[in-house]
């Protein structure tokens, strides 16, 4: 317990305003603002306004949405999914467990890409081994997929370096690492606007069979004005996950609202919002087979697929 709240005030969470919202107001917490969770809130708010109002809060990542829903009281976050898993299965931590368990979906969102960024002289993954990485910043989902990732890829850098954005381009340009990490849905803002072709950076390609945890996937070639040629890649699914409400709690007609409102305007998410929306499927049948979907989520789903089958 010590070391969760050591975690929550050394990365400022306690800024977080804890005082209760209005009846038609919700906060959600994504990620960075250079990322793909916070547009993706950003774009959630919008479709909402002005029936229900969304504060979309950045921060590191997904651990710390995983803490900050759990201890700031906050009832939205955006989170990937192999981080619940590893909390699950993997902590001896029985508060982290328990925060796990807490967690319900909403909807699956989309495969964010795992994105290996290494310097001229990384040429294949067994480069990496002695090697130094970053794998992302304390607190962030990608800090806790990497390690696992490396473990199944049989990769043992010399040092794994929690660090992660501008910081670790930063260090990657000064040769102080020779990779970074980064999951993230592509495109990621940071690579298009903090890496120039004259870094002579390139992403390296993870093709390894890694079981259900990873699906394989392809960052397109373009995808970033430097990145000429495809790259395949592995893939984890984010979602947009809330808390375990019952039916009596006065948040769970919001989060219905929410879940119905997506579910109705996925088209106009994908015409107006970020590209990631492209690639969400809300597929009503595979969504209720979900082994912990929201039941305040759940009550309008069901609502308005019966009122598809009755028009």
């Amino acid at each position: 317990m010590k070391k969760i709240v050591c975690l929550l005030l050394s990365l400022g969470m306690f800024l977080i305003p804890t005082h209760a919202t209005a009846s038609d107001e919700m906060t959600m917490v994504t990620g960075s603002q250079t990322g793909t969770y916070y547009q993706i809130g950003l774009d959630i708010r919008k479709l909402l306004y002005p029936e229900l109002k969304l504060t979309i809060l950045a921060s590191p990542g997904a651990f710390v949405n995983l803490l900050a829903m759990g201890y700031q009281n906050i009832p939205l976050g955006i989170i990937q999914f192999d981080v619940l898993d590893s909390l699950l299965i993997g902590s001896d931590d029985v508060t982290l467990r328990g925060l796990a368990q807490s967690i319900r979906v909403i909807f699956p969102l989309y495969n964010e890409e795992i994105h290996l960024l290494v310097s001229s002289e990384i040429k294949q993954l067994s480069d990496l081994n002695g090697k130094s990485v970053a794998i992302g910043n304390e607190g962030s989902g990608t800090s806790l997929t990497v390690p696992l990732l490396l473990k199944a890829l049989d990769i043992k850098p010399s040092k794994q370096s929690k660090m992660g954005g501008g910081d670790a381009i930063n260090e990657l340009r000064a040769g102080n690492i020779d990779a970074m990490f980064f999951v993230v849905g592509a495109p990621a803002s940071l690579f298009q606007t903090q890496i120039k072709a004259d870094d002579k950076f390139h992403l390296l390609p993870i093709t390894a069979d890694l079981g259900d945890t990873f699906s394989a996937a392809t960052i397109p070639a373009g995808t970033y004005a430097w990145q000429k040629t495809a790259v395949k890649t592995v893939a984890i699914k984010a979602f947009l996950v809330t808390k375990a409400f019952q039916l009596s709690s006065p948040e769970c007609p919001k989060i219905g609202f929410l879940a119905r409102s997506m579910y109705k305007q996925l088209d106009e998410l994908k015409k107006t919002g970020h590209s990631k929306w492209k690639n969400v499927d809300f597929d009503y049948d595979t969504l209720l087979k979900h082994r912990a979907l929201s039941i305040c989520a759940l009550q309008e789903l069901k609502r308005a697929k019966l009122e598809e089958t009755s028009q």
